[in-house]
C-alpha cells in the first residue's frame, strides 16, 4: 500500500487499541468479563486511556470521548466489545472484540480504519495472536 502523507496513526489511539488493551485482556480476561457484566468496564478503560495519555507528550493525547463497552454471551463464550474514540488514521481501531472462554482470551479482533491505494477509506478486520497481527 502506498503511504498517504499525514495518515500515520495517532500514538495514543494505536497504543491503546493494539497494545495496552490487548495486554490487559491477556493478563486477566475474567476481570474484563466481570467488569463488563457489572457495567464498570467503560469507566475502568477510560482511566487506563487517560493514564496512557498522561505518559505521552501533550500533543499526542486524545480525549476518551466515545470509549464504550458492552458484552454478550455466545456459545459458552463472552464477547466484550470495546468501542474506541473515533478512528481517523490508518490502523486506528474502531472496535476491539475480546472473545473470552472461562479464564482464557481466545481472540482479540480489531476493526481498523485504512485507505486503499487511491486514498479512499475502507476497513480491515484483523486479529492479534500472542505472536502476530493477522
Amino acid at each position: 500500500m502506498i503511504e498517504m502523507p499525514g495518515d500515520e496513526p495517532r500514538r495514543h489511539h494505536y497504543e491503546f487499541g493494539h497494545w495496552v488493551l490487548r495486554f490487559l485482556a491477556h493478563q486477566n480476561p475474567e476481570d474484563f468479563v466481570q467488569l463488563a457484566e457489572r457495567g464498570d468496564l467503560a469507566e475502568a478503560l477510560t482511566r487506563v486511556w487517560t493514564t496512557l495519555g498522561e505518559k505521552l507528550p501533550v500533543d499526542d493525547r486524545i480525549s476518551p470521548a466515545g470509549l464504550a463497552t458492552r458484552s454478550c454471551e455466545c456459545r459458552g463464550r463472552t464477547i466484550v466489545l470495546v468501542t474506541m474514540p473515533s478512528a481517523r488514521y490508518k490502523t486506528e481501531a474502531y472496535f476491539a472484540a475480546l472473545v473470552v472462554r472461562g479464564d482464557e482470551l481466545e481472540h482479540y479482533i480489531v476493526l481498523e480504519f485504512s485507505r486503499d491505494i487511491d486514498g479512499a477509506p475502507y476497513t480491515v478486520l484483523g486479529e492479534w495472536t500472542t505472536d502476530a497481527h493477522l
